[in-house]
């Protein structure tokens, strides 16, 4: 399993839109995806999901994948995380 916290700056946080991308960016990879905010535990391929964590601007993250693509799952998906701006 591999794993990295990362802090949410976009002003909106993840709302609609851009939990709509994350998912189909965490789909994107074979490996199972989990997003863990304020003590749950999110299904990143799932926009629901994500919508469901309310996470804000300033939240800190942590984002975890295990499968055969971890490693560049959870590079991706922090890169997309850090480079959010709406």
């Amino acid at each position: 399993m591999t794993s990295v916290e990362v802090l949410v700056n976009n002003p909106a946080g993840l709302h609609a839109r851009p939990a709509s991308e994350l998912a189909k960016l965490a789909k994107s990879f074979a490996s199972h995806v989990i997003i863990e905010f304020n003590g749950k535990k999110l299904i990143a391929k799932s926009v629901l999901s994500i919508i469901s964590g309310c996470i804000e601007s300033g939240s800190l993250i942590k984002v975890s994948a295990e499968g055969v693509d971890e490693e560049r799952c959870v590079q991706e998906i922090e890169r997309f995380v850090k480079e959010l701006d709406e």
